[in-house]
């Protein structure tokens, strides 16, 4: 059994889309379990749906709600789950080619090909750790997806958005570090965490889903000037400190954890200024 879990916050129409693209799966065998952390509620009414109300704040702890649930229902030594968000497209037979790819990928972490929508071009597939520049590097990125030839890449991280892992390997090693980091920078963690303890990642091509391009860098003048409080201090920024900080160390030893921190503060503060004077 493939369990699905889905977090969704105050957006109805986007969660509805994506059930329906559930409904038109070729593969059906799969149980949705959707936690609702939002102020409107999505009211649903299936038996192959589990809608989990909460009130928790953070990407990472509304998942953690619904992977408790599944690790106390599911069988953990033969399903798996399906970690995914809701404003993503998928196609009819993405179902189908996770069973495909867990098929020749057993017992490992899989991700999923991020595709950019309108230029359809790919946004995330593999992501490698660069020890020399303290830095992740993403592979495959903005090409089409033809283009790549391998179907399995291997991996050090992945991203949420797509991401199976054996439920057998969430039992031995945890769930999302919500303590440390409640919203982003977990999928990383955890990720990391299973390759760790001796489990293969690897990003299949198989397995492809279509997303909007990311729209984080829309103002930096904006960003830089006006919210330097958000950009540092916010849970919903993606560089929070704290959250680059705990990442730092949790993922890595010291020394490489401190080179890792100061590495990656230096990146996102040069990326902020590029985007600021070019938007001037």
């Amino acid at each position: 059994m493939l369990y699905i879990v889905v977090p969704t916050y105050n957006r109805e129409a986007v969660c509805r889309h994506f059930i329906n693209d559930l409904y038109s799966q070729t593969n059906q065998n799969y149980h949705l379990v959707l936690v609702d952390h939002g102020r409107d509620r999505v009211d649903i009414n299936d038996t192959n749906i589990t809608l989990l109300y909460s009130d928790v704040n953070g990407w990472a702890r509304a998942v953690n709600v619904g992977l408790r649930h599944v690790l106390m229902v599911c069988n953990k030594s033969k399903d798996y789950v399906l970690i995914i968000n809701d404003d993503v497209i998928l196609s009819d037979n993405y179902i189908q080619s996770i069973y495909d790819s867990i098929v020749e990928r057993p017992n490992a972490v899989l991700g999923t090909c991020c595709i950019d929508q309108n230029k359809n071009l790919t946004l995330r597939v593999a992501i490698r750790l660069s020890r020399l520049k303290a830095k992740h590097i993403y592979l495959y990125q903005n090409i089409a997806p033809s283009k790549i030839r391998d179907e399995y890449i291997d991996s050090d991280v992945l991203t949420g958005k797509g991401t199976v892992f054996p439920l057998s390997i969430l039992d031995k090693i945890g769930i999302y570090n919500e303590e440390k980091l409640p919203h982003y920078k977990a999928d990383h963690e955890l990720v990391w965490r299973a390759r760790k303890s001796g489990f293969k990642v690897y990003a299949s091509t198989k397995m492809q889903l279509r997303t909007l391009s990311d729209q984080k860098a829309a103002s930096g003048k904006e960003r830089f000037l006006s919210n330097i409080r958000f950009l540092y201090f916010d849970m919903r920024s993606t560089m929070k400190i704290k959250d680059l900080w705990n990442y730092s160390i949790l993922a890595y030893k010291f020394p490489f954890s401190l080179y890792f921190f100061i590495m990656n503060f230096i990146y996102n503060n040069i990326g902020i200024l590029i985007t600021y004077f070019k938007t001037r």
